[in-house]
């Protein structure tokens, strides 16, 4: 028997097909996403999602191929963005994505985000649906036949199986923000003091379970969070600590109960099957390594010199050469901002002479990004930070053995690294079976 799995990603889109009783990967492909769409503010960040939806179908079409007759199909993606649809379920907007900063840009005496979070009494980050609708809201730009909103996974899950209304799973409405997580729902008397419209609100389930059918037959499952499929694809052991670097970067782990309060930074998020996820996140993690590759690359079409096929191998040797120097510049790897503070931004300090050479400052960008996600660390309950071990998942830590080792390292724990590159598909694969045979990992 087989599950198939797809992850909707900022930058990739990639399906998955499972054994079932094994776990045993059989088939993988991924695709960039190339549903970006052009923005008319420097704020925006825009996908088309009927162009998503249909690399979605195309790489559905693939697995089915070789393997006609799946158990399941689950859904993963991109979170805290939002498109409108109509009541036929159909979009009526692009996709706002996560990385939208709309909402950042200044209202009143503050921004668009902070004000939500003000009205609502929940903090709403830059990003998150829920900032994003209140930006739309005050600038009149939400669709006059808006019927809902919901994320991309929702959309792209309801389009699978034919269904006019998204439903969607704890993990995927809590990222929009507002959302109560002891009573399971968006908190409407909240939203209420914002003039969020409540009859845009998705409906929320109350439970894991299949959201309907699929015309091939198979059983396709409510779209889960990416963060927490990936941590069902990496984590079958209780205690386990996630760090994933990706375009952002994650820190997760399991925990049973809600914690009665969390220092700035941290989050609780949904799970599975009635616990929770204890995270941390920055915006810029495998990203400020892309940055500063790209301005190598500029450097040398200034200088018309031959543009390398793999620059990121070369960094990574740049950055060993850089690991032996006694002279290290420090840089603080928020280039674009961090949950709490949008406006905050990356810095590079105790350049001299020694240290201003670009090994030195590869190397330090690697020890930036492994820092930032350090100091979260260091803000988790002491409750949380015994007997644990550390997991490693996503290809900016994957193909980087330098920043696996910083990673132990500075936390002091060995690292291992997930069997498999696409965690986060490969976790709702496992997760969409699981749900069919009743099984999971923490009950």
């Amino acid at each position: 028997m087989y599950t198939v799995g797809i992850d909707l990603g900022s930058t990739t889109v990639c399906a998955v097909v499972a054994e079932t009783v094994t776990g045993k990967l059989l088939f993988s492909k991924s695709v960039p996403n190339s549903a970006a769409l052009p923005s008319y503010y420097p704020f925006e960040h825009l996908q088309d999602p009927s162009v998503l939806l249909q690399i979605c179908e195309d790489l559905l079409d693939l697995c089915l191929k070789d393997y006609p007759v799946p158990v399941s199909i689950g859904i993963t993606g991109q979170m805290h963005g939002i498109l409108y649809l109509d009541s036929a379920g159909n979009p009526l907007s692009p996709l706002y994505t996560w990385q939208d900063q709309s909402d950042s840009e200044a209202f009143a005496s503050s921004s668009y985000a902070e004000t939500v979070s003000e009205l609502t009494g929940y903090p709403i980050s830059s990003g998150f649906g829920i900032a994003t609708c209140f930006f739309h809201l005050k600038n009149k730009r939400i669709p006059e036949q808006a019927s809902v909103f919901c994320t991309i996974g929702d959309f792209v899950a309801m389009k699978l199986c034919g269904r006019s209304s998204p439903l969607l799973h704890p993990s995927m409405a809590a990222s929009l923000g507002a959302f109560d997580l002891e009573k399971n729902s968006f908190d409407t008397e909240a939203l209420s003091k914002a003039g969020i419209p409540l009859t845009l609100l998705p409906r929320v389930a109350l439970s894991e379970k299949e959201l309907g059918i699929h015309s091939s037959g198979t059983s396709v499952t409510l779209a889960i969070g990416d963060n927490q499929a990936s941590y069902y694809g990496s984590c079958q052991l209780p205690g386990t600590l996630l760090v994933n670097i990706g375009t952002g970067g994650q820190l997760s782990l399991v925990i049973q109960e809600l914690p009665s309060s969390l220092p700035e930074g941290l989050e609780v998020r949904p799970y599975l099957n009635h616990t929770w996820l204890l995270t941390a996140s920055s915006l810029c993690a495998g990203s400020a390594y892309a940055l500063l590759k790209n301005f190598f690359m500029e450097l040398l079409k200034e200088f018309s010199a031959d543009m390398p096929s793999d620059p990121y191998r070369i960094m990574n040797k740049m950055a060993e050469a850089g690991a032996s120097s006694s002279k290290i510049p420090v840089t603080d790897t928020r280039f674009l901002g961090s949950r709490t503070d949008p406006k905050s931004s990356g810095t590079i300090s105790g350049l001299t002479f020694d240290s201003f050479h670009p090994s030195s400052l590869v190397y330090s960008v690697l020890k930036g990004i492994c820092e930032e996600l350090y100091l979260f660390y260091e803000q988790f309950p002491e409750i949380y930070r015994t007997g644990l071990r550390l997991m490693g998942s996503g290809n900016g830590l994957r193909k980087n053995p330098l920043l696996q080792t910083l990673f132990s390292e500075r936390f002091q724990m060995p690292l291992s690294m997930t069997p498999f590159e696409e965690e986060a598909a490969y976790g709702c694969a496992l997760y969409a079976f699981d749900l069919a045979s009743g099984t999971f990992f923490f009950a």
